[in-house]
């Protein structure tokens, strides 16, 4: 089967709604089985034996993680993501030190955990669920390519391969995506200091996972991803995360988090490092010319060469950039305050 469900309207429901639904259906055509749900070009699909069996009835979007995929269509898109990196079966490669985004999430992590300056990070995989990972390959294998999973079910070679790479899945028998239960799971570990990811269908979870981490007297660094789509009362609840990811949400709703956000990564897509923890975050990343805590109480915009046209030059990871500063952020067109 593969068949399409309607999509949400201009006027629709928040995120949650949304995903929840779509979910809510895939668990119901396929009760048993392989199953997953993620979304590619913003358009919400499950998978099946590595192939799309399910979408919503929404034209494919612009999505600043798919754009390079989006001329193959959806199915294409999918087709490629299981030939090049074995996504959705058991041969799923889930090590790798390769940037794909410049100011990724996964690596960001990476290079947190290399240098030290996290000792874990919970994120979600596909055929796993919630898992803590504790090298900077893994986090890096697994989040690379991922677009977002909203719903999952177990993959035995996929689970294997994880615990292989030093990995702790947290709900092995049932993959859930439960990043509060996993940080529970890391708080017993002893884990000093975690970093998390929160989809933006989990807004709600940014102020349980903070009161977690704090209640437990231990640093936890929040990230919150895949906001494509959120409501404007979702994106209230992400100005308690650490570090927000605007992907393709609309420019006034990003807004509402950016206030007070000291720096910026990138323009196309931009990234909003709020607290000091997602400079700490940031720091092993940055090189060269750039400095985070200069005595200019301006905000700073760090993006790569071909977004700015002048700045002081540096790295970030293996790629080059340009940082200046500001009067105020955000800066979502390319172009703007460069």
């Amino acid at each position: 089967m593969n068949g399409s469900v309607p999509g949400e309207g201009s006027g629709g429901s928040n995120l949650k709604a949304r995903v929840d639904r779509f979910v809510r259906l895939a668990r119901r055509t396929y009760p048993r089985g392989d199953l997953h749900v993620t979304r590619l070009c913003n358009t919400m699909v499950a998978v099946r034996k590595g192939r799309v069996v399910l979408q919503e009835a929404r034209a494919p979007s612009w999505c600043p993680v798919s754009a390079r995929f989006s001329h193959l269509g959806l199915t294409g898109h999918l087709a490629e993501k299981r030939r090049r990196w074995g996504m959705f079966g058991k041969d799923r490669k889930v090590d790798s030190l390769r940037t794909a985004i410049p100011f990724g999430a996964s690596e960001i992590l990476m290079r947190a955990i290399e240098s030290g300056a996290i000792d874990a990070a919970i994120v979600v995989c596909e055929g796993a669920g919630s898992v803590i990972c504790t090298s900077a390959r893994t986090v890096q294998g697994i989040g690379a390519r991922m677009n977002g999973v909203f719903y999952t079910r177990p993959i035995t070679g996929v689970i294997e391969s994880l615990r292989a790479e030093g990995c702790l899945v947290s709900f092995p028998s049932s993959s859930e995506i439960d990043q509060a239960g996993a940080l529970e799971t890391a708080l017993d570990e002893d884990f000093e200091r975690v970093a998390v990811t929160v989809a933006g269908n989990h807004s709600s979870l940014v102020s349980q996972l903070r009161d977690l981490g704090r209640n437990a007297g231990v640093e936890v660094t929040l990230l919150s991803l895949c906001n494509t789509g959120v409501s404007t009362a979702e994106a209230g609840r992400l100005s308690g995360a650490d570090m927000v990811w605007a992907c393709a949400a609309r420019p006034d709703i990003m807004r509402l988090v950016t206030s007070g956000a000291p720096v910026q990564l990138g323009v196309r897509s931009p990234v909003f490092c709020r607290t000091e923890r997602a400079m700490r975050l940031i720091e092993p990343s940055l090189s060269g010319g750039v400095e985070l805590r200069e005595s200019s109480p301006a905000s700073l915009l760090i993006g790569t060469l071909s977004e700015m046209e002048r700045g002081r030059e540096g790295m970030f990871g293996p790629v080059r950039i340009r940082a200046r500063r500001l009067s105020s952020l955000p800066v979502c067109e390319r172009g703007e305050g460069t």
